[in-house]
């Protein structure tokens, strides 16, 4: 799931939200998903996490209730697995496509403007975004974040309740959203990229059977042309007159 396949093709717009419970929730009537702006707390609290502190214990509380089915892991583990998910999914959705982390720098410019969707936050950007959204996850600004969290390298496939057992039913539910999109233009065709498999044989059929068309008509036209001509040179003999006999 990469931010530039689901822009283009799913047309899923981001916002931008400052509330940590709310993200990665999808709104499918308005095709938002819903992303936290702040990762640098979430870098904080990884670091200190299993320190007995009102936040941490807060958390813990919170966490034991909205997120039990998504995760099965000690207490002792909840605080730093949770903030760590976080962190990795700015990798999964942009850091490990190009196509994706330089689509979200040409679309900073706008959030800019509204980082959240109530008030205009110009300057209050978090600088870690930049870092974690706008580069390769193995640039190494990003990677040292990743390594601070002990993170695994990035993987071409992922298995939610392993990779991702707090937010894995969430980006299932966006994944099945695309996957169930249906493409509405020779665009989204294009940018319709779930299946590779079904991707290439689609358009091998187009582009070879368009050649073969081409060729057909290439070929066939001057063919019909020279008939056309054998014809009215047999029609112009046959028209002439006998020879008068000596």
């Amino acid at each position: 799931m990469s931010f530039d396949m689901i822009r283009k093709f799913a047309k899923i717009k981001i916002e931008w939200v400052d509330c940590l419970s709310m993200h990665l929730e999808f709104d499918s009537r308005t095709k938002t998903l819903k992303m936290f702006r702040y990762p640098s707390y979430c870098r904080i609290m990884f670091s200190t996490r299993g320190e007995n502190t009102l936040l941490s214990q807060l958390f813990k509380d919170h966490s034991s209730t909205t997120f039990q089915e998504e995760s099965q892991q000690s207490e002792n583990d909840t605080t730093g697995e949770f903030f760590r998910e976080v962190l990795l999914s700015y990798r999964l959705i942009f850091g490990q496509r190009s196509r994706s982390w330089k689509a979200f720098n040409k679309a900073a410019s706008e959030w800019n403007k509204c980082w959240n969707c109530t008030t205009e936050l110009t300057s209050e950007a978090d600088p870690m975004l930049k870092i974690l959204c706008g580069q390769n996850w193995e640039a190494p600004g990003a990677y040292d974040i990743y390594q601070d969290v002990h993170a695994e390298d990035a993987a071409e496939y992922y298995y939610p309740d392993a990779n991702f057992p707090y937010f894995g039913k969430r980006i299932l539910e966006v994944q099945h959203y695309v996957k169930m999109h249906n493409p509405r233009s020779w665009s989204e065709l294009w940018w319709n990229r779930s299946n590779v498999t079904q991707w290439w044989t689609f358009w091998a059929v187009i582009f070879f059977g368009g050649l073969t068309l081409l060729l057909t008509l290439t070929l066939g036209v001057p063919q019909l042309a020279f008939q056309i001509i054998q014809a009215d040179l047999a029609r112009q003999q046959l028209n002439m007159p006998a020879p008068s006999p000596i």
